[in-house]
């Protein structure tokens, strides 16, 4: 599960960010052909909240970016879901969003 590692450097930055402070809130922007599982990321960030008290009051919040691409053949944009989805010409969609994966914002405790 390579989201569990996604989290931990989430995490890690965080903590780097925060400066020992309580984190009380992290949005992350994730990308629709990323092939990141959110739920996946929820149960990860869960396991490492519980055993990390600078995160016991934190939230995660995931904001899901839809895919679009732009055909290929005829210049035409489209609603990305899979990588391989083609244009209604049958002409081949190169991304131009959905593969988005970062930290947009992270939110602390005053001291």
């Amino acid at each position: 599960m390579h989201e569990l590692s996604l989290v931990q450097d989430l995490v890690r930055v965080g903590l780097a960010a925060a400066e020992g402070r309580t984190i009380r809130r992290l949005v992350l922007e994730v990308g629709e052909l990323t092939c990141v599982a959110p739920d996946a990321l929820r149960f990860a960030f869960a396991a490492i909240q519980a055993e990390t008290p600078l995160l016991s009051e934190a939230t995660l919040e995931i904001e899901l970016q839809p895919g679009r691409g732009r055909c290929r053949a005829c210049a035409a944009e489209a609603a990305l879901s899979s990588p391989l989805d083609l244009c209604s010409c049958g002409g081949a969609l190169e991304w131009i969003a959905g593969k988005e994966l970062q930290l947009k914002l992270l939110e602390v405790a005053h001291v």
